[in-house]
């Protein structure tokens, strides 16, 4: 295989990862990020590939089109990555760069050819928004929260940088190349084969990072309530074969009167009283506890460290002082466990009778039962 036939095929390669990367984007919601990327992703190969053309192309399509594109990828990824922090950077340096691109394709591509200032403008260019994405991916704590892959991600992008950077130093101190980029000079192949598997290795890796979201997106609407964000009974059954944490207690609680709240105010009213309860919940618990929505108005924790009869008292009185608008109260069944054994069948049976207890005795209490 010949230096321009290797071209092509990795060309052709890069365009396929990014085009699945594009679908898969399209599936996870195409939210501004990830389109951000995708535009980048897609620009960075069709750019290579155009590129590869030069010598069997009109020049004004490797040289003005092609690298015009690389560098507006180069652009967009990093729009994509500041997307991913939280940023919203305006696209118009993105749009100046391919400009300043377009003028420098055309004049040392189709002007007065010359490789020298083709080659420096379009490395300038893109390596100004290559650097500060490889930086972000590597440091900036706002994308801890996606996974290592975005060290990966920012690994692979500072490789790129050094291998271009590497690139323009050599052709400008040793002439490599001379004429156009696909010499076939060895130092000249290992550069570019380097940066094209760097690019094809990034591909891969933002596909992964988009697969994983996607993963985990589904995982937390099989196991998380939508509506209020505490774990399912899937959920559930999930966190206790994952977890080696023990329980020292379970509260069951279950909101008084919650239909009569439905009807009179309305479900929207009743929605929203579900998601004020699993806040005062949440605040009240600890790291070591674990909250549930068993279903309807009925909620499950199951206590790691705290007293059970003191953190059940704590968010009963919490919940009614927060909703005296409505008049809201919660009854709790408290289990507190002798041993530090985890038989969820029983001891919801247990909790269950406790709470129908504190039911019968007026709700808006606190009712324990003890395992035998």
């Amino acid at each position: 295989m010949d230096f321009r036939s290797l071209a092509f095929a990795l060309s052709i390669t890069l365009i396929l990862l990014y085009a699945m990367f594009a679908i898969v984007v399209m599936r996870i919601g195409d939210d501004p990020a990830y389109r951000a990327l995708k535009y980048g992703a897609m620009s960075i190969a069709l750019g290579l590939g155009f590129n590869a053309t030069q010598g069997l192309a009109p020049p004004w399509l490797p040289f003005v089109i092609g690298n015009s594109l690389v560098v507006m990828g180069f652009g967009w990824l990093f729009i994509g990555t500041r997307r991913l922090c939280g940023e919203d950077p305006s696209p118009i340096w993105v749009l100046i760069a391919t400009l300043a691109m377009l003028a420098g394709g055309y004049y040392w591509g189709v002007h007065d050819p010359g490789l020298t200032g083709r080659l420096t403008v379009t490395t300038l260019l893109a390596l100004a928004f290559a650097i500060p994405t490889a930086w972000t991916f590597l440091f900036d704590r706002r994308l801890r929260s996606l996974g290592r892959i975005t060290l990966a991600l920012g690994a692979l992008e500072a490789i790129s940088v050094v291998v271009v950077s590497v690139r323009l130093v050599c052709h400008w101190t040793l002439d490599i190349p001379s004429a156009h980029i696909l010499e076939p000079h060895p130092l000249n192949l290992s550069l570019y084969t380097a940066m094209m598997l760097t690019y094809a290795m990034f591909a891969m890796a933002l596909n992964l990072l988009v697969v994983t979201r996607l993963v985990n997106q589904v995982y937390e609407l099989a196991t998380h309530d939508p509506l209020t964000g505490a774990l399912n009974r899937a959920g559930l059954q999930r966190s206790l074969q994952l977890s080696k944490r023990n329980f020292v207690g379970l509260l069951l609680m279950d909101l008084d009167h919650f239909k009569r709240v439905n009807d009179v105010h309305g479900h929207d009213v009743g929605d929203r009283l579900l998601q004020r309860f699993t806040e005062i919940v949440v605040a009240q618990i600890g790291p070591d506890d674990m909250l549930v929505r068993m279903g309807g108005e009925e909620f499950l924790v199951l206590v790691g460290r705290a007293n059970p009869s003191t953190l059940a008292e704590r968010i009963r009185r919490a919940f009614a002082q927060s909703c005296t608008d409505l008049g809201a109260t919660v009854s709790i069944g408290v289990v507190a466990l002798a041993e530090r054994h985890l038989d969820l069948r029983s001891q919801l049976k247990a909790a269950d009778e406790a709470l129908y207890a504190a039911k019968r005795n007026g709700r808006d209490r606190v009712q324990v039962a003890e395992l035998a």
